[in-house]
């Protein structure tokens, strides 16, 4: 299972243009879409200035090139996710700026996204005076906690979902919701993603983040989420290789005829009931399912899936 900062790093980088309407819809208006937009990873591990207790600093650094309309042509974007209080976060985080000036020269933007469950922990500003030397830097912060989870909900920007998702994952750290609530609010996220007219692409990434985000201490609830996580999505779980190639041969008349067709047909079901069974594999794979998981999941032996994880990474490298 991925890690919360892992999950962050993800969404930051798969649902970037949704991040920047969120966020700076002067800049979504004004996008280049000819031209992708660049991640600075390695400029971030030249810049990084570090926290004050070592913990992993989890951000993005995104250059965004600009319709040649006006100046600038593109812009550099730096987003940080800070999920707990730092005493010294201001300072880091101007530290992280006038590096980034220093580089860049005036084309940055910076936003926080706070994620901690303190609701009096609020960043914005960095003050200095020394013998007359004045500076007040001040920078945008997006406070999770503090936001309305109605209209987060009934926003188009799928952006919006990762950040109600991690708005329940605070109010359940705070004990503000119980288990149960959660497990009810995880189904429903869940259940109006589906129903939305995205690309499956960006709706697996999504309950990958959902999933991940909002974890169970119950392993009860985590059965009835995985149970209602497999209906919505409809994977044959709980059918064999046969048992699925038996039914696509009946559903096609494959079975219909002399001994020999119906042979055929159950060859026929086994190729195609095998392919059925691969995909979902390789779905659970793509929604971070472990291998023992997976057996655990559906009707296949250890080395049948082991089998079959082998030929879709063998299949991803061609």
């Amino acid at each position: 299972m991925q890690t919360n900062d892992e999950l962050w790093q993800g969404a930051l980088e798969d649902f970037a243009e949704e991040f920047i309407q969120k966020f700076y819809p002067e800049i979504y208006r004004r996008l280049d879409r000819s031209k992708p937009i660049e991640f600075l990873d390695k400029v971030l591990a030249q810049l990084h200035p570090d926290s004050e207790d070592g913990k992993r600093i989890v951000d993005k650094l995104m250059k965004v090139y600009l319709k040649k309309e006006k100046e600038p042509k593109f812009i550099y974007i730096h987003s940080e996710v800070q999920g707990y209080g730092e005493k010294k976060y201001s300072k880091r985080n101007f530290i992280y700026f006038y590096r980034l000036f220093d580089r860049f020269d005036d084309n940055i933007a910076t936003i926080t996204i706070l994620t901690d469950a303190n609701p009096t922990y609020k960043p914005f500003e960095y003050r200095y005076e020394n013998y007359g030397t004045k500076l007040i830097y001040e920078f945008p912060i997006y406070k999770v906690l503090e936001q309305d989870p109605a209209k987060l909900a009934a926003s188009k920007n799928l952006f919006d979902i990762i950040l109600l998702t991690t708005y329940w994952a605070v109010k359940r750290k705070r004990k503000a919701i119980t288990e149960e609530n959660m497990l009810d609010l995880k189904i429903e996220l869940m259940r109006q993603l589906l129903e939305r007219k995205v690309s499956k692409v960006k709706i697996r990434r999504l309950l990958v983040f959902i999933n991940g985000y909002l974890r169970f201490e119950k392993p009860n609830n985590a059965l009835i989420f995985e149970k209602k996580y497999d209906e919505l999505l409809n994977h044959d779980k709980k059918m064999g290789i046969e048992e699925i190639a038996k039914k696509i041969a009946r559903r096609e008349g494959l079975q219909e005829g002399r001994q020999e067709g119906r042979q055929e047909g159950l060859q026929e079901g086994l190729a195609l009931a095998r392919k059925q069974m691969k995909n979902i594999v390789m779905n659970m794979l793509s929604d971070g399912f472990p291998a023992e998981r997976i057996v655990g999941i559906i009707n296949l032996s250890p080395p049948e899936v082991e089998a079959m994880i082998k030929e879709i990474e063998k299949e991803r490298h061609l």
